[in-house]
């Protein structure tokens, strides 16, 4: 579902805030110069990796909040994409 949501850019590109972004909306600026040192366009499976990558951070962010093992599956599921929207659009 998330990748349907993001879609697939193999290379970098501007995401409609301005920051460089490759993959299903993987934000370059979280790792500097880690995008520009991978071979574009990159495949889907990288771009898959990138994003389970980023969801390990994310899932973690909704786990560490107070009262978070309360959350039944769509609300864990829906603050996950909350905190992947809000982060991978934030430039820092």
């Amino acid at each position: 579902m998330l990748k349907d949501l993001e879609g697939f850019r193999g290379d970098i590109y501007k995401d409609q805030v301005g920051v460089d972004t490759i993959g299903y909306g993987h934000n370059c600026a979280a790792a500097p110069g880690s995008c520009e040192a991978m071979k574009q366009p990159i495949s889907q499976n990288d771009a898959e990796g990138l994003l389970m990558k980023d969801l390990e951070q994310f899932e973690k962010c909704v786990c560490d909040l107070p009262n978070s093992e309360g959350l039944n599956s769509n609300q864990f599921s829906a603050l996950v994409r909350y905190v992947l929207s809000s982060l991978l659009s934030s430039p820092n």
